[in-house]
Order: structure tokens, then C-alpha cells, then sequence
């Protein structure tokens, strides 16, 4: 096995688990190049040198996000939606250790899982627009009709915590059965997250656990586990990678097809 039997056991019992120091940070070096060079095509007035930023928390690299996001939001949401489908993205999110550790998780040899929803998010200080509150990924991603059967790993960054807003976990609410989900839109339009969310009958049942975790460290969640974005009160950009794993062997996969939608920036 390449978790231990606490591990293991808090993954079954709270629905999530911290593995430290599990991921070599140089893939995450590399994409950080390549968010840069992205970065410059989109936005024209950017004067970030690649071989100067060599850090995820540079403080010149959150200010010049952070004011490319207010100034141009649709191409920043251009920008935003092309990170998502970087190469080096989905490499650093199916490495062979995240992947050990899904074995182990799912009990089952890696070969016929099923991956999706491959993510970078770029979180700035004090935004509303594409937090989500009390959820389930499940209500997102369908392919499991059981929880257990999919699992959401987290890769961060930068070290993550309450004030740069990391996640909140209800403890233990993994044991809930899939929920139908209240769906709303933000009246931001295209450039903010469509999001589903739970009633607070539900949300109050179980002890609220707000997350840390370090670069290097990878957090496993159970796909049924409720949680939410946190707030970030910190003057820096929060950046955080995640994929979802699926089982697919087992009789409640649904099998589907990923649509890619292309932005139209002329108009």
C-alpha cells in the first residue's frame, strides 16, 4: 500500500485525508512558467519577465493578476479558461503517486479509472464572484451515482490556509447520500461559476474543519464529503490544482461525454 492504515482510516471516517510531502513540486515550477508565457499573451500591458518569477506566491505575479482581472475580465476569463486545459496541468494531476494513492483509496488497480474535471483555480483576495458555497462535488460531477466511488484530489500551490482562504469540511458528512442541489447563476454572467448548494438543515449536522496543507501535499475528499471555497483575506492570489477519479467497473457509472465549448472574444 502506499498509505497507511490512519490514513486510510481518516479517509473513511472524516471523508478526507491530508498525505504529506507526496508530490514533487518541479511540475509545479514548470506550469508556473507557462501560466506566465499564457498570461503575457492575453494580457497585452503585462510585463512579467518568465526567468524573474520562479514562486507561486510572487508578490508582482498576484498584482499583475489580480489587476489583469479587473481591468479586461472576459480576457482574463480567456486566459483563466486555457490554463484549465494545459498539458502540464493534467501531467502534474495524474502523477503516478496521486495515482498509487487512488488505488489504494478505491481499493483497485488503476487501469480502468475514469479522470475529469482537471482544474487550476486562481483564487484573488476578496472575490465573491466564483466562491461556492456548501456543496457536494457530486452534484457536479455525475459519474458516480455512489459517492464513495469518486474521489476529488487537491493538489495546492501554495500553502493553503484559513486566511488565504482554503477549505471548509463538514467531518464526517461523506456518509450522506447524494443531494439534490439548489442551482443558481450569478448575476456576473459568463465570468462567474455556475453553482449548486445545500440547505442548512443538512449543512448544520456535522462539525466544520477548516483545511491546511502544504506545497508538496496532496488532500483526497471523498466525492460526497460537503465543503466549500473559503474566504481569502491575504493580499496574494491563491492558486490550487484538483482532479476528480471515478470508478468505472462498478454498476453505478453513467458514462458521458465532455463538451468543449469555445469563447467567442470577437464580439
Amino acid at each position: 500500500m502506499y498509505i497507511t492504515k490512519n490514513e486510510q482510516k481518516s479517509y473513511n471516517e472524516h471523508g478526507f485525508v491530508v498525505i504529506k510531502n507526496l508530490v514533487d513540486c518541479q511540475k509545479h515550477d514548470l506550469l508556473l512558467r507557462g501560466l506566465v508565457k499564457i498570461l503575457r499573451k492575453y494580457d497585452k500591458k503585462c510585463t512579467l519577465n518568465i526567468d524573474s518569477i520562479n514562486s507561486w506566491e510572487d508578490d508582482i505575479l498576484s498584482e499583475s493578476l489580480i489587476d489583469f482581472r479587473k481591468r479586461q475580465p472576459t480576457l482574463f476569463g480567456a486566459f483563466y479558461d486555457t490554463m484549465q486545459t494545459n498539458t502540464l496541468l493534467q501531467s502534474l494531476l495524474i502523477q503516478d503517486k496521486i495515482i498509487n494513492v487512488i488505488s489504494d483509496l478505491f481499493n483497485q488497480e488503476p487501469d480502468t479509472f475514469s479522470s475529469t474535471g482537471y482544474m487550476l483555480r486562481i483564487d484573488p483576495p476578496n472575490d465573491e464572484r466564483n466562491t461556492y458555497d456548501w456543496h457536494q462535488d457530486s452534484a457536479y460531477y455525475k459519474q458516480n451515482k455512489v459517492g464513495i466511488h469518486g474521489c476529488v484530489a487537491i493538489i495546492p500551490l501554495v500553502d493553503i490556509n484559513p486566511i488565504n482562504g482554503s477549505l471548509s469540511i463538514l467531518q464526517g458528512s461523506q456518509n450522506e447520500e447524494t443531494h439534490e442541489h439548489e442551482f443558481y447563476k450569478s448575476e456576473s454572467g459568463d465570468n462567474a461559476s455556475e453553482k449548486f448548494t445545500l440547505p442548512e438543515n443538512i449543512v448544520n449536522k456535522y462539525p466544520k474543519v477548516d483545511l491546511y496543507a502544504n506545497k508538496g501535499d496532496v488532500v483526497f475528499l471523498q466525492m460526497n464529503l460537503i465543503h466549500k471555497s473559503g474566504f481569502n483575506i491575504s493580499n496574494k492570489v491563491r492558486f490550487t490544482s484538483g482532479i476528480r477519479f471515478h470508478k468505472t467497473l462498478v454498476s453505478d457509472f453513467l458514462p458521458g461525454r465532455i463538451i468543449y465549448k469555445p469563447t467567442n472574444l470577437s464580439k
